[in-house]
């Protein structure tokens, strides 16, 4: 007894929802020759997008959910489809130290979906994911800017916490950047601008330990100012 494509569709929905990636690939695949043309063609083909990241086929993946986004863009699977190609291009993303294309292309997707669905339902996510990708994009900064430190070169140092300052002020590292900039001052053997630094830390930190560390730079610098 043959199915109906309300049955094939349930049946592959179930495939997904239970993480079998090859299966729900073949199923949604016979189903994207079937429902062409149909209502349930944008979700078949959003859903085979999905099938194929769970299998890290990202490829793939981005090719079918860039057809419901390109294609179907009134479709309610639009958005769904479009920060799900976002979600896959951050699931590639590399080491802080390494080629950042993927990162990027990361944040061009989220920021197409902030674009193209201002008023989505995933606007939450697409914020969360967003600041994730910006981080990751803040931290090769932030990690240039510990080796300056260690390697002495404070100026150095600075422009890359500074550019932190500037170019990521969303993102959870620049209360970091802020205090790297204070330690760099303070190797200077330049108090004032180390402890205006540091106080930075302290009026805008939501990092309990960095407000303290900060808060014994102050202490230390201004014993020694006052001990000369």
């Amino acid at each position: 007894m043959s199915r109906t494509p309300g049955e094939q569709l349930a049946e592959a929905r179930d495939a997904l929802t239970r993480r079998k990636w090859p299966r729900a690939v073949n199923l949604f695949s016979a189903l994207a020759g079937t429902t062409l043309g149909r209502p349930e063609f944008p979700e078949v083909k959003y859903r085979l997008g999905l099938a194929h990241a769970g299998l890290k086929d990202y490829p793939a993946s981005e090719k079918e959910l860039s057809i419901v986004v390109r294609e179907y863009p009134e479709s309610e699977w639009a958005d769904d489809a479009l920060l799900a190609a976002a979600d896959g291009f951050a699931a590639q993303i590399r080491s802080s130290q390494l080629d950042q294309t993927v990162t990027w292309e990361a944040l061009d997707k989220v920021r197409e979906f902030f674009r193209k669905f201002p008023e989505s339902d995933l606007t939450p996510r697409a914020r969360e994911l967003l600041v994730r990708v910006r981080t990751h994009l803040a931290t090769k900064d932030y990690d240039n800017g510990r080796l300056y430190l260690r390697l002495g070169d404070g100026p150095a140092a600075r422009s890359y916490f500074e550019s932190i300052l500037r170019d990521y002020s969303d993102t959870p590292l620049v209360t970091a950047a802020q205090f790297g900039i204070g330690e760099s001052y303070r190797k200077e053997k330049q108090p004032e601008a180390a402890i205006a630094a540091y106080r930075a830390v302290v009026d805008g930190s939501a990092d309990d330990d960095l407000e303290k560390r900060s808060l014994e730079r102050i202490r230390e610098l201004e014993a020694r100012k006052g001990s000369r």
